[in-house]
């Protein structure tokens, strides 16, 4: 089963870093377009059009894409005073516990994401000033899920696992260590990441 959970980590860990690429393109797109909004607005007092309508859609690749590499590092707020404080397989268990109820949650958003594209795909609703299409950002949402519920599945397997004592090292979490000031950073990533 590591090895499976390697190989699929690895992976995903691709996937992951693309997504985040292109999430950080896109906000330094909304940057250039933002300056160059109030550049056009004050200088020649000609607003962009369409501008709300671009910043609407992209808005939504900013916000998602990047939560599952967010989430594989450990970049997000967790909740881990209590997971910290314990240890072996109580430490385990409460990973097991709580992945398994973030994968819940996030299966119930991706049924409700879909069935909202379809929706925007039957209707073909458009923003209002230029026209884009809505099902494309309504269709970004599942996917960005979907990319969040494999991570999240990973390390839940991953977290099963190591409660089961099926042996050595966590696979799909991030290897930390505390820093001077006390915080717990990265220090190194898992070997199957260089895949």
């Amino acid at each position: 089963m590591r090895r499976v959970l390697e190989i699929t980590h690895g992976s995903l860990s691709w996937i992951e870093t693309a997504a985040t690429l292109v999430a950080g393109c896109f906000v330094l797109g909304i940057m250039v377009i933002g300056c160059l909004e109030v550049l056009s607005r004050g200088l020649v007092n000609m607003p962009i059009h369409g501008y709300l309508d671009i910043i609407e859609q992209t808005m939504i690749v900013i916000a998602l894409f990047a939560v599952s590499y967010c989430q594989a590092h450990w970049g997000n707020v967790r909740m881990t005073l209590v997971i910290n404080a314990l240890g072996g397989r109580a430490k385990w268990l409460a990973e097991t516990v709580a992945l398994l109820a973030a994968l819940c949650v996030v299966l119930i958003l991706i049924r409700g994401s879909w069935l909202h594209f379809i929706r925007a795909w039957e209707i073909g609703g458009t923003t209002p000033e230029i026209g884009l299409p809505t099902w494309i950002g309504a269709l970004i949402v599942p996917l960005a899920l979907g990319i969040l519920a494999t991570r999240l599945l990973l390390q839940w397997l991953d977290a099963l696992r190591l409660l089961l004592g099926n042996g050595g090292d966590p696979v799909c979490f991030p290897k930390l260590a505390e820093s001077e000031d006390g915080r717990e950073v990265e220090v190194e990533e898992n070997e199957s990441w260089n895949l």
